[in-house]
């Protein structure tokens, strides 16, 4: 995968998260008075939310399966590395398979509002 789609499909990664976090965040909290946020404030609460997401794919998605029916033992190495993200997009498209729906919807908004 190009490094300019790999871009494109995370951008939208991120806003899909942000928005299906936040408006899941409300509805759970049960929510009953107005909440007011500025346009920025969230727009980082949506970033923020996806890249949560997207970093615990991209963390875990080494792991997955591996360990079925019982904890990651404490001698597991986890690791993260700001490059990682860009190098399983292109090695293991599959550990984000939990996105394809939403990007399928973000694609949805895009086209029909």
């Amino acid at each position: 995968m190009p490094i300019s789609q790999a871009r494109s499909f995370h951008r939208r990664l991120m806003t899909i998260l942000g928005v299906t976090t936040s408006v899941t965040t409300l509805l759970l909290a049960g929510q009953t008075t107005d909440l007011t946020l500025s346009r920025s404030r969230l727009a980082d609460k949506i970033k923020g939310g996806w890249a949560g997401q997207v970093i615990g794919c991209t963390v875990g998605g080494p792991s997955e399966h591996r360990f079925s029916s019982s904890l990651v033992p404490d001698s597991y190495k986890i690791f993260w590395s700001p490059d990682q993200l860009a190098s399983q997009l292109k090695s293991s498209p599959e550990i984000y398979d939990a996105h394809y729906v939403d990007m399928a919807f973000l694609e949805a908004i895009e086209k029909k509002g």
